[in-house]
């Protein structure tokens, strides 16, 4: 949760530093694209600047402190007193990737024009050591990098930029990561799917109501909702009736109907073979409120 804060801020601060660089008429921002691409392939994007003199693609990066850049492998590393304290996947083979692929999305669209940007490292680190010519900038450059597109030659009207980026936002489609479990490649036989406690305990069924922590000793009524809603995110968009009661040690049959119920899935199947499906990019309001829901109560 920290490093998503902190990546958050790090755009929110990109993004302000484009919106103050004095744009050239006609300009669109667009942030936090997604936009599928052949044979299932998907790159996300964290800022696409059209201008009337191009398209320009910025990925924000809020690392402070003192980083080196290395090359093979290309890595980014972060240094105290001499020792590299962290290695990660370098930004700039990111970048390259989603500038090759928005190069590809914008030919299909029959518009051949090059892509331009760079890694934007949005906390303002002292870059020790960094191969010449990479585009990686400081947030403090970022103005004067737009500034300089903006001031070439000019190859869309305002009228073709709005039409682009109608284009992008027709295209776009929300990042879901889920089930994560298939995201993070996490066995799911290493973890507890049933009810668990604010405490991180498992939690034992007292009653056909209530459930009880043995560590904390915390009672609660039955935690559908937010068991369900791991499950949901975490192992499968499916769940069977089966599933269910398993879940919620369930001695009659009606009862997972009734809570499944509550929940905004498809019924897939008959007899036996019924299971209810979450269609995941459809349900975004409904894991939004459903996280609201789980985070008020845990």
């Amino acid at each position: 949760m920290n490093n998503k804060r902190a990546g958050l801020a790090g755009e929110e601060r990109l993004l302000d530093t484009i919106h103050s660089a004095g744009l050239p008429q006609g300009s669109k921002v667009l942030w936090d694209i997604g936009l599928p691409m052949p044979f299932g392939a998907f790159i996300q994007l964290d800022t696409i600047l059209i201008m009337p003199s191009g398209v320009f693609i910025f990925e924000a990066k809020q690392i402070g402190g003192r980083l080196r850049f290395t090359q093979g492998p290309a890595e980014l590393q972060k240094v105290e007193n001499g020792l590299v304290t962290q290695s990660m996947d370098c930004p700039v083979a990111q970048f390259r990737d989603q500038q090759e692929s928005l190069g590809n999305w914008l030919q299909m669209q029959q518009l051949n024009v090059p892509v331009g940007g760079a890694v934007v490292l949005t906390a303002n680190p002292i870059v020790e050591q960094i191969q010449t010519g990479l585009p990686v900038i400081r947030l403090r450059e970022l103005r004067s990098l737009i500034r300089l597109h903006a001031g070439k030659p000019t190859i869309w009207t305002a009228d073709e930029i709005l039409e682009i980026a109608g284009r992008i936002g027709e295209s776009h489609t929300p990042y879901l990561p889920f089930p994560y479990c298939d995201f993070a490649q996490i066995d799911r036989r290493d973890l507890y799917w049933g009810p668990i406690c604010i405490c991180t305990g498992w939690l034992d069924k007292a009653s056909e109501r209530i459930w009880t922590c043995p560590l904390c000793g915390l009672e609660k009524e039955a935690p559908y909702r937010e068991t369900i809603l791991d499950w949901l995110l975490l192992r499968s968009r499916t769940i069977t009736p089966r599933q269910c009661r398993e879940l919620f040690l369930l001695s009659s049959s009606s009862s997972p109907q009734r809570i499944l119920s509550e929940f905004p899935l498809r019924k897939v199947g008959k007899g036996r073979s019924v299971r209810h499906v979450l269609d995941y990019p459809q349900a975004l309001r409904f894991l939004h409120d459903m996280q609201q829901l789980v985070l008020s109560t845990r």
